[in-house]
Parts: structure tokens; C-alpha cells; sequence
């Protein structure tokens, strides 16, 4: 299949994990597993992909944790106005947001998670929805949360598209990923714990995900340099 970041054609082959072939574009260096898995291989996935008991006994800690990090994202907007976290799962990031001062949005593909969600935050507002789908409703946001998702996507340009209606010119978008191009990363790439189809299939690096986000108007505005493999990327909309 064709690189899901620039289209190129040509790649070469990684290695192979748990039946799936993880290739490297040669174009722009992003790694990805091909063929993507099947939409039904997906599904039976995440259907049961959402519960963590031990997230939800912990939620308050969580709630606590994510106002540390996202109080500085939300300052750069003059901490006040609209919130959306993109794969919010049982909601902490929406209840921390609204704890400083946001009206607080979540989606979600999981029904089950929403529902958990609203249960343990009335105050916050969610809905079970891809973003793609959220985005037609014409919705824009001052600050946008996308933590651990995009590792998740078969279709990666529609996904950024949303990202560049939701957020407002102006606004923020707060995203962390996988950084595949981390000095962490082993030589024997499929080995490295975060390669793990069908939930990660789509690994990028600073240079690809840069490259997406410029695309839909976005600057990276603050990049944290990490010990572990992990990208944090801050990014105003521009256009």
C-alpha cells in the first residue's frame, strides 16, 4: 500500500510481528505496518480495548496528573474557553480541563467508554464519535488534546484535516505519540515494545509528524526532548 503520510510508492521491508509486516517508506522515512489490518480485525480490537480498572480507580490521581500537564497547553490561550480531547476514553483529561476552567469535550469510538465517562463526569460533556464524523458538525475548539492516537490510524490525512477544522486559528493542539525515530528504539525495530498490531500501526518520527502537521496549518511551537521514546508536541493553528 501507499506511504499513509507522502504516497510514495516504495518501501522497504522492517520485519514482521504477530503476523503483520511492518515496512519503511522510502520517501519519508515513515513506518508502517502493510497491509493495514482489515476493518473487522480492528473492531473485534477495540471492543474490548477501553475497560482499565485500574485507570478508573485511580481517577482522581489521573485528574490531578493532567492538570499539571496540561495547565501551560491551555495558558498559551489565556486558560479559559472550549476543550476537546480526542480519544478520551473514560474522560480525566475533560474533567482536568474543566477543573481549570474550559468547557470540556470529549469523543471517543468506544459507546462503552462515553458511558463510563459521563458517569464519572456529569460536568463534562462527551460523545461517542470518530473525529473525521465529530468535524462535520463544524465545532471549533481553543485547545485541542490528542494523546496516543495517531499510532492507532489506517487513514492518516483525513484524521489531520479534522484536527485543522477543530481547532481554531489561533488555537493549541497538545499531541504525544510514539516517537520511532527516538534514539531508544531498538535496532531490531519489531522488538520495540510499542510496535504491537493491530492497536499501533503507523510509527512517526519528529519529522513526519512535523510534516503532517504543517500541512494542515499547524507550528510546532514547544517539542520536548525525552529520555524515553515518546513525542510531546505543542502546535498552533496558523491558517
Amino acid at each position: 500500500m501507499a506511504c499513509p503520510v507522502c504516497g510514495g510508492e516504495a518501501h522497504t521491508r522492517v520485519g514482521e510481528k504477530d503476523g503483520h509486516v511492518v515496512v519503511a517508506c522510502s520517501g519519508c522515512g515513515l513506518r508502517y505496518v502493510d497491509p493495514m489490518p482489515s476493518e473487522q480485525e480492528i473492531a473485534d480490537y477495540y471492543a474490548k480495548y477501553w475497560v482499565n480498572e485500574k485507570n478508573i480507580r485511580n481517577g482522581p490521581r489521573k485528574v490531578e496528573r493532567l492538570k499539571r500537564i496540561l495547565r501551560p497547553v491551555l495558558g498559551r490561550v489565556g486558560g479559559e474557553g472550549r476543550f476537546l480531547d480526542i480519544g478520551c476514553n473514560t474522560g480525566f483529561a475533560c474533567e482536568a480541563a474543566r477543573e481549570l476552567g474550559f468547557e470540556a469535550t470529549g469523543i471517543d469510538l468506544s459507546a462503552d467508554a462515553v458511558a463510563k465517562a459521563e458517569e464519572m463526569y456529569p460536568r463534562c460533556r462527551f460523545v461517542a464519535s470518530d473525529l473525521q464524523s465529530f468535524a462535520g458538525g463544524g465545532e471549533v475548539y481553543d485547545a485541542v488534546l490528542c494523546r496516543e492516537v495517531v499510532e492507532h490510524l489506517t487513514e492518516a490525512h483525513s484524521f489531520f484535516e479534522a484536527l485543522g477544522r477543530v481547532v481554531r486559528v489561533g488555537g493549541v493542539l497538545h499531541m504525544t505519540t510514539p516517537d520511532a525515530g527516538h534514539f531508544g528504539v531498538p535496532k531490531d525495530f519489531v522488538s520495540w515494545k510499542e510496535v504491537i498490531p493491530p492497536e499501533h500501526i503507523t510509527f512517526y518520527d519528529r519529522k513526519t509528524l512535523q510534516r503532517m502537521l504543517e500541512l494542515y496549518g499547524f507550528e510546532i511551537v514547544n517539542q520536548k526532548l525525552l529520555l524515553k521514546p515518546s513525542l510531546r508536541v505543542t502546535a498552533m493553528k496558523r491558517r
